[in-house]
């Protein structure tokens, strides 16, 4: 059984097929990454100034592998690294939206991320526990295992899962490169609210519309 979060998570390719990154489904047509990866894809500068134009390459690696679909960017804030993509068809049947949560106390909440740093282009599963903020409202999380793999280059854009909550708390956005420090950096949930309170108005739309789809369904 494909779970909420796994239904969600896509993966950013180049144009020759390489995958640069991660991204989660937000609402029935938005994607939600960083602008790094985005550049990464196209072949820009990292903090190129204005939304690119060329299509994005993804697909859903845990849904439909094989099924490519392309995107434009709708939303662009390079200065804190966040980009919003629009597909341009529909995506796999299966897949849905993932359940964004926030908390005022995220400390020791064991999380999961799934990323695709090079060489494991299928993905690898990593996981660990949440820490406090910094003073630039970024969230750190750690490895607190002796095996298992690291969020690294790969991961970015992916969504955080808290298994606390049973919700996604933000979008990984850096790591330490230090192979000796087990850690790495996520943009929280009420964050990129505070950025995109557009896209948080799509996602209540689309929430609101499968509710009510719900309760016709009820109803009949």
């Amino acid at each position: 059984m494909t779970t909420s979060l796994e239904s969600a998570i896509v993966r950013i390719r180049a144009p020759n097929g390489t995958v640069v990154g991660t991204g989660f489904l937000v609402t029935g047509h938005h994607v939600l990454t960083c602008a790094h990866v985005v550049t990464s894809a196209l072949g820009l500068p990292p903090r190129a100034p204005n939304p690119p134009q060329a299509d994005l390459h993804l697909d859903f690696p845990l849904l439909a592998p094989e099924s490519i679909l392309t995107a434009r960017v709708s939303h662009w804030q390079p200065a804190i690294d966040v980009a919003v993509l629009e597909l341009t068809s529909d995506p796999p049947a299966e897949s849905k939206p993932v359940r964004l949560v926030t908390a005022d106390d995220l400390w020791n909440h064991s999380f999961r991320a799934l990323g695709f740093p090079a060489g494991y282009e299928q993905g690898v599963w990593a996981s660990g526990v949440l820490r406090g903020r910094q003073a630039d409202g970024w969230l750190q999380i750690e490895d607190t295992k002796e095996t298992g793999y690291l969020i690294a280059p790969g991961f970015s854009g992916g969504p955080v899962w808290d298994d606390v909550l049973g919700g996604v708390v933000g979008m990984i956005v850096a790591a330490d490169t230090d192979e000796n420090i087990k850690a790495a950096f996520l943009i929280p949930t009420d964050v990129l609210a505070e950025t995109l309170p557009d896209l948080v108005h799509a996602y209540v739309e689309w929430a609101q519309a499968q509710l009510d789809a719900d309760m016709d369904r009820l109803r009949a």
